[in-house]
């Protein structure tokens, strides 16, 4: 079982100190008559009886004694307290919010707890900083698009890549040497990422100078450390969810190597039982060669490309025609190797991978709980009472030092849904669940009056103005634009001449006007599906209009024919009108933000081979149709009969496209086999080792990761801080509409498909998670849904588990969060 206090990374340490390093606030804030005083710098509030991370309030009490002690010597003494107890409190406050904001984003607080490191860790986490981060990780990997090789004429200078691979290496020194300015040193060296970090760049500087080296004697030599450029992506501390996926792949290594190896060992079996059943039958393949009889791993290999079906039936079919009892070998093959093992490894992914993603969690809430207790006890340190608790004026300051700028009607709603006694005051039990209200994404409309009503009130405001708005806000207008937009689509498809293009495109620009006119342009271009019409539509005019003044050919004709045809995308909104249609679209609508982890990772195995197949068959192959490819030994082979010459290594754009051909499986032993050709047999382990890490391995862990938060995400069930969020909305709404004496505008809604709202639209709702109008004339909608960061997704995948962690404070697991 691990505690709170094993979570540190791999230190020993039983017992912590948080410094606050006073006198350096001393020098760098707004007291300057404070530096006068006697030294105050370290003072320690020691952590004690094993509560990890916990600051006392019999230390706090005895800092603030000795502080006043000491400044009322001075002159000014009373002054001097008061100045003090109040940069006490600053301090307290600093170091307090940078433990929130650490637990907010799921990550282990890594700075030592003095205020010097507090302000360069803030630093540290700049947007500028992390942004400059993404940029050179970006221009590093993007430099493989212009080194050697090329085949499309952008190669630059040797020199001027090893240029700029030095400035991003120069900046990754940077970040690491200002990373280690706020962590311990100890804990610096040992951070695993660090190592590797520190490694990659003396390997790769070793691997710069001898590539000079070569190029200026005139020799010739291969930089395979391009390969290890995506550890970078891993290992860099902006990258912590990538790295967390990566980590869970690693450790589920292991279990899935115990079932490959008895896949693989199956295969041979298999494979030796084929090489004596038609050894002595003189079969032939239909090309003339011997059938499976050409040796144990020639065997292997084919029953390995079986596996995957991209050569079924294929390779059965010479022995099929000799005689149908063959089947039975195949069939048994399939059958085991393919619909059972395949599977199984499956499995084993999907439960391992959970397993290890649960330790995750556990580490993580674990974590974030530390971090809230230290913040909780600094936040405390001047209450003297028994059970201490957070003011709302604590409260308000903390979110406005982290940077989110709430109405006072949401800055209420979170307060009340965080105070669960309802006392006006948050103790140490609720104040955990801080960073649940911080992920909640809560946003408050308040109908704005259009250009219209403003210069036309009383025709705005008129009988017909009203008739006419009510019914562009209403559903059957919605539903008689979408039969046009289909109507559009039939006509395009079967009349090309399309004589009734202008009459659509004059009608859905009528559209657009009368939303703008009952909308107003601030509400209208609010939403991304009017946005996407007024594109479309816009430039499908503008087209129309250059097409008759110019009298536009017939490809310029076509064009405006696919802005029409694109238009057709908006049909989508159809589905989400629709509840079994809405909650599937919503979903996939949540995972994307966490697939991007994953696209990450699966971007790394594509760089690393990617370098590899360039270095290894870099024009070996040409798209040379006419000269087979540029290599006799192609000729008559089935490559050059798929005209799969622009199928090559040569460039870096072309390996991609090759790589994700691979990835599909069709027909990847046709391309694995024109390389062989045209070097050697021991070409066939680069294709089967990429599909093994991509296919079998990766994309199961993304399969499986897709099934569990698939799962999770199509339930309805909400989490304790969720329903009390949606009760206090709910009790909210209904206090300001009995304060205004007035009746409520509209129910309280679950996913409701349209809203009430006077500004609604209802071609275009969001979906929220839950919303409410307050009042049937009153003018604000206030509307929350659900948080779709990775970390919020995680936590709520393993929602009874976490329940438990918080209960009992521990979880078994060996991880961290480094």
């Amino acid at each position: 079982m691990m505690t709170p206090s094993e979570l540190d990374g791999g230190d020993q340490l039983q017992r912590r100190e948080l410094t606050v390093d006073l006198e350096a606030f001393v020098h760098r804030d707004t007291l300057p008559r404070l530096h006068t005083l006697p030294s105050l710098s370290q003072h320690r509030i020691d952590q004690e009886n094993g509560h990890d991370g916990l600051v006392h309030a019999a230390s706090a009490n005895d800092l603030l004694e000795r502080l006043q002690t000491e400044t009322s010597a001075s002159p000014s003494g009373s002054n001097n307290q008061a100045e003090t107890s109040v940069m006490a409190d600053e301090v307290a406050m600093i170091l307090a919010v940078a433990l929130i904001k650490d637990a907010h984003k799921g990550i282990q607080s890594e700075f030592k707890m003095n205020l010097e490191s507090v302000r360069s860790y803030t630093i540290y986490n700049q947007v500028v900083l992390c942004m400059l981060t993404y940029f050179f990780i970006c221009v590093h990997h993007a430099l493989i698009f212009f080194e050697s090789p090329v085949d499309n004429g952008l190669t630059l200078p040797y020199y001027v890549t090893m240029m700029l691979e030095l400035c991003c290496i120069a900046y990754y020194v940077f970040r690491l040497a200002h990373y280690s300015t706020f962590v311990d040193r100890h804990r610096f060296f040992s951070d695993m990422k660090i190592r590797m970090n520190l490694g990659l760049i003396v390997l790769i500087v070793i691997d710069l100078v001898q590539f000079a080296i070569a190029a200026k004697v005139g020799g010739h030599s291969r930089r395979y450390t391009r390969a290890l450029r995506p550890l970078f992506i891993i290992n860099m501390a902006e990258n912590k969810q990538i790295r967390r996926a990566a980590r869970n792949i690693r450790r589920t290594l292991p279990k899935v190597v115990d079932v490959l190896i008895l896949f693989l060992l199956t295969m041979s079996i298999f494979s030796l039982i084929s090489l004596k059943l038609f050894k002595s039958k003189s079969i032939k393949n239909f090309d003339g060669t011997p059938y499976l009889t050409q040796g144990f791993f020639e065997n292997f290999y084919t029953l390995y490309v079986l596996v995957t079906s991209a050569n079924n039936p294929d390779v059965m079919m010479p022995a099929y025609y000799r005689s149908r009892s063959y089947f039975i070998f195949f069939f048994l093959y399939l059958i085991i190797c393919m619909y059972i093992f395949l599977n199984i490894i499956l499995a084993v992914v999907y439960n391992n991978y959970k397993e290890h993603l649960r330790n995750e969690v556990c580490s993580m809430v674990l974590e974030k709980r530390k971090n809230l207790r230290k913040a909780f006890d600094l936040l405390t340190i001047n209450q003297s009472k028994t059970r201490k608790y957070i003011s709302f004026d604590t409260f308000r300051n903390i979110l406005n030092r982290i940077g989110i700028r709430k109405g006072k009607t949401v800055m209420d709603i979170m307060w009340s849904v965080l105070d669960s006694t309802g006392s006006n005051k948050v103790y140490r039990e609720d104040f955990a669940n801080i960073t649940e209200i911080l992920s909640l994404r809560f946003t408050q409309e308040v109908r704005r009056k259009n250009l219209f009503e403003i210069r036309f009130p009383g025709v705005y405001n008129s009988a017909a103005s009203m008739a006419f708005r009510r019914a562009v806000q209403g559903r059957w207008f919605r539903y008689s634009f979408d039969l046009l937009i289909v109507l559009n689509a039939i006509l395009l498809a079967f009349n090309d001449a399309n004589q009734l293009e202008i009459l659509f495109i004059t009608v859905f620009v009528i559209e657009i006007l009368a939303k703008l006119y009952t909308f107003g342009c601030v509400n209208f271009f609010r939403k991304a599906w009017n946005v996407f019409d007024f594109i479309i539509i816009g430039t499908a005019l503008l087209g129309s209009i250059i097409e008759v003044i110019i009298n536009a050919n017939k490809d310029y004709k076509s064009f405006i024919d696919i802005i029409l045809v694109i238009r057709c995308l908006r049909l989508a909104k159809i589905m989400s009108s629709i509840e079994r249609f809405r909650i599937i679209l919503m979903t996939i609508g949540r995972l994307l933000p966490s697939m991007v982890t994953f696209a990450g990772i699966l971007f790394g195995v594509y760089y690393a081979f990617a370098i590899v197949g360039m270095e290894l068959f870099a024009g070996k192959i040409r798209d040379d149709r006419r000269h087979y490819c540029g290599d006799e030994r192609l000729k008559n082979s089935t490559f050059i009969a798929s005209n799969y010459c622009g199928n090559n290594f040569n460039d870096a754009v072309s390996a991609f496209i090759l790589l994700f051909e691979l990835m599909v499986v069709n027909q990847w032993h046709i391309l694995a086999e024109g390389f062989v050709l045209v070097t050697s047999e021991l070409a066939r382990m680069y294709f089967v080792l990429f599909h093994m890490s991509c296919v079998i391995l990766v994309m199961n862990i993304f399969t499986a990761f897709v099934i569990e938060a698939f799962i999770l995400e199509i339930g309805t069930n909400r989490s304790t801080v969720e329903s009390r969020v949606i009760e206090k909305i709910r009790d909210h709404e209904h206090k300001r509409c009995e304060e205004m004496g007035c009746r409520t505008g509209t129910n309280y809604s679950h996913n409701e498909g349209v809203s009430d709202f006077p500004d609604g639209d209802a071609d275009h709702d969001d979906h929220e998670e839950y919303s409410a109008t307050l009042c049937a004339n009153h003018d604000v909608k206030l509307k929350y849904k659900k948080s779709t960061r990775f970390e919020d997704l995680l936590v709520r995948m393993f929602n009874d588990e976490v329940d438990i962690i918080k209960n009992n404070e521990t979880c078994q697991n060996d991880s961290t969060l480094n």
